[in-house]
């Protein structure tokens, strides 16, 4: 309310795009900067400033991971072999993780970039995988905007539970993965420590 109630639509803009560069160092959740562009502006005037000001986001984590390295993902990757194994694909990166990270809500973005920046990932191919991946939430994200003005209408409570469904479908499929990859590794390991015992014992 307080930045739709600003004086020009240049006031409303660069404050909106204010919070974008916040959000870069600062745990503001990117769907808050999408709903608020889509509450202040016409539905089409937000998409093209939300793509405009994410993909301004999505360069600033990418150019901070090139020189900075890929922060506290890397040291998780670094535990989960198979995971990053995985992240890596043959050493060039793996433009699928990309657009899925991209869709998936509760995967970080900024975490994802930094790594994929780290990689030196191309930045051409980035920026669109990174743009195509999330296109879904940015536009389920901004029309929730643009339906703020009636919490009880039929547009913006389907766009509450499809946003929900989605999290929560996503999730437990990640969970389930995850569990299949991880038991199948445990296994792996208890085999070849078995097989090493033996030879030892021999």
């Amino acid at each position: 309310n307080a930045i739709a109630q600003l004086d020009t639509t240049f006031e409303i803009v660069l404050c909106i795009f204010a919070l974008y560069i916040a959000k870069c160092q600062l745990p503001i959740p990117l769907s808050a900067c999408c709903v608020i562009s889509g509450m202040v502006f016409p539905l089409s005037t937000a998409l093209a400033l939300n793509v405009l000001f994410i993909f301004f986001f999505f360069t600033v984590k990418y150019v901070e991971g090139t020189f900075l390295g890929g922060g506290w993902t890397g040291m998780i990757l670094s535990i989960k072999k198979f995971v990053r194994d995985w992240i890596h694909f043959k050493g060039n990166g793996n433009p699928y993780v990309l657009a899925v990270t991209r869709l998936v809500p509760f995967i970080p973005v900024g975490m994802v970039s930094k790594y994929y920046g780290s990689m030196h990932y191309d930045f051409v191919y980035y920026s669109l995988l990174s743009l195509l991946g999330f296109a879904p939430r940015l536009f389920v994200y901004t029309k929730l905007g643009a339906s703020w003005t009636n919490p009880f209408s039929v547009t913006f409570i389907t766009l509450v539970m499809i946003i929900v469904a989605f999290s929560g479908i996503s999730s437990l499929i990640f969970n389930i993965f995850y569990g299949i990859r991880t038991r199948q590794m445990t296994q792996t390991l208890l085999i070849y420590s078995e097989k090493n015992k033996y030879k030892i014992v021999l």
